[in-house]
């Protein structure tokens, strides 16, 4: 069986928030469908097969966000050292740039970097002062571990350093 993909608490949550807003979708499309199969007309008829797309299309990305979240294991601020591991937020010096990356399984919050991307699987493991270079698709990139923050101090970094994260 491989090993889960070791996520953040904030990524889990950020999967239950996207879990969340396709069930109430779904639900919505689902009460349309009703309101549309009870009717006849043509507008409604046209509508009915709109919403039944459109069901299909959240349906799938529903169990897409399911199977990865099967395939995740929460992560705890105790397994952190001082090398960059999930949940880590990275000051990194990146192609010339400060930048501020948080590791995770899931990159689906604001800041957060794929452990599985280029830049994510280089980072993971570096220490303070280690110099990468990460060959993508198009280019390679250099970056170098500026400073290392521990999960349970990552929110407090971020407000005491006036932060503003980009996905």
């Amino acid at each position: 069986m491989p090993a889960k993909t070791p996520v953040t608490r904030k990524a889990l949550e950020g999967a239950q928030k996207t879990v969340d807003s396709l069930l109430k979708q779904l639900k919505s499309i689902q009460d349309s469908l009703n309101v549309a199969g009870d009717t006849g007309d043509r507008w409604h008829d046209e509508a009915f097969k709109i919403g039944i797309g459109d069901q299909q299309t959240f349906q799938s990305q529903l169990q897409r966000i399911q199977i990865q979240l099967s395939q995740c294991r929460l992560v705890k601020p105790e397994e952190q050292n001082q090398t960059i591991k999930i949940g880590n937020l990275a000051k990194i010096l990146l192609d010339g740039k400060i930048t501020y990356l948080i590791l995770d399984g899931l990159a689906n919050y604001d800041g957060a970097c794929s452990f599985a991307s280029p830049i994510g699987r280089a980072l993971y493991g570096a220490s303070i002062g280690d110099k990468l270079k990460v060959k993508t698709d198009h280019r390679i990139i250099e970056a170098k571990v500026l400073e290392i923050v521990a999960p349970e101090k990552v929110d407090k970094y971020i407000d005491d350093n006036k932060l503003f994260l980009q996905e």
